[in-house]
């Protein structure tokens, strides 16, 4: 009889707890019901009470990486397009139309790198460095160039601005913290940003003779998904950090590395003078078929040519694994190894020759 006492109470207990809890998420079902949503975490918030939604449950996902997103772009917005100029010709004529230029006269664009308006922009854009140009900015504001010099190895040309003082100056990046699929911005117009993702990074080959590559030539280009045209020469390519990682010529984006180390030396001589290997040879990181050669390194295709720094030193079929501590692999290429010095430096080659490592040094032209 006792044992039947102790039973029924222990049930007349379960029933009373569970009374508890039902009342309980009534008064919270209620609550929620007010509110009209209900925030989950890791989820986001149910919306159910919009009565457009007619009776559905919609779970509205966090927007931070979306918000995130829109304030990286603001900085862009606000970082770099005051320092991106329109490049057009001088046009002849005393009337307004003279005065008046179409963005589709503009032969490319630049962007400034100094307050007292040193700016840079693409060969192909500047063609003639005699001439001279106006270059029309943020807001409108209208300069004219006065000097250019020429960077053959990248096909780029430094430009300098009329009287210019206190402008607006660009924030370089780097081009080595780049990969595949990263989301980068492009302002291809003075008043335009349109986000891009890198597609690859590495050399455009149409044919087996466009594998030969040249030390002393700045061929590796930045690929996006998306193509260009005319109207996007010298367009300016950055990170969500606001920060160039390269300009637009032809169908890529030559990479912020072959020109942010040479501007001191534009500032101090008014021109570009790279250091002059002369070797023609192949990347073998980038190419696929050559492993039974190696997987990284650079193979000489040919014999240097007579009157540079390599003549008579490395022969052909060598293979240059390093240039004094930087290693040549898929990442950096021996035109990337060059491109460290200057003219006059002192270097050691290793390269791996009839099966043998050897260590060559070498003095720039």
């Amino acid at each position: 009889m006792e044992f039947k006492k102790i039973k029924l109470s222990a049930t007349f207990l379960l029933i009373i707890i569970a009374m508890f809890f039902g009342a309980l998420s009534s008064v919270l079902a209620l609550i929620i019901i007010g509110a009209g949503n209900f925030k989950m975490p890791f989820i986001g918030k149910i919306n159910y009470a919009d009565s457009n939604l007619g009776g559905n449950v919609v779970i509205e996902q966090p927007r931070n990486v979306v918000i995130e997103q829109d304030q990286q772009l603001t900085r862009v917005e606000n970082d770099l397009l005051p320092t991106v100029f329109n490049i057009y010709p001088i046009k002849k004529g005393t009337d307004v139309l003279s005065k008046a230029y179409l963005e589709s006269e503009a032969l490319g664009r630049g962007i400034n790198l100094t307050a007292d308006g040193w700016f840079l922009t693409t060969s192909e854009a500047v063609k003639d460095l005699k001439a001279n140009y106006y270059l029309v900015g943020y807001q409108s504001k209208k300069y004219q160039s006065e000097y250019f010099t020429e960077d053959k190895s990248a096909g780029l040309v430094f430009g300098k601005i009329s009287g210019a003082s206190n402008l607006p100056v660009a924030k370089l990046g780097s081009a080595s913290d780049l990969t595949l699929g990263q989301t980068l911005v492009l302002i291809s117009s003075r008043n335009s940003l349109e986000l891009v993702n890198i597609s690859k990074i590495g050399y455009s080959a149409g044919s087996a003779a466009d594998l030969i590559l040249s030390s002393d030539k700045l061929e590796k280009r930045i690929f996006l998904n998306r193509t260009f045209d005319k109207f996007d020469e010298g367009s300016v390519l950055a990170n969500l950090k606001g920060e160039v990682v390269g300009i637009v010529s032809g169908g890529s984006a030559i990479p912020v590395d072959y020109f942010s180390k040479n501007i001191s030396q534009v500032l101090e001589k008014k021109q570009v003078a790279r250091p002059l290997l002369g070797i023609e040879y192949l990347d073998l990181a980038q190419i696929d078929g050559t492993i039974e050669i190696a997987d990284k390194g650079a193979y000489v295709a040919k014999d240097p040519i007579k009157g540079f720094a390599a003549y008579g030193l490395v022969k052909k079929g060598d293979l240059i694994k390093k240039v004094n501590d930087y290693e040549l692999n898929a990442f950096f290429g021996l035109e990337e190894a060059v491109n460290k010095y200057r003219p006059g430096d002192r270097v050691d080659l290793l390269l791996l020759r009839d099966g043998k490592d050897l260590t060559i040094p070498i003095v720039f032209k």
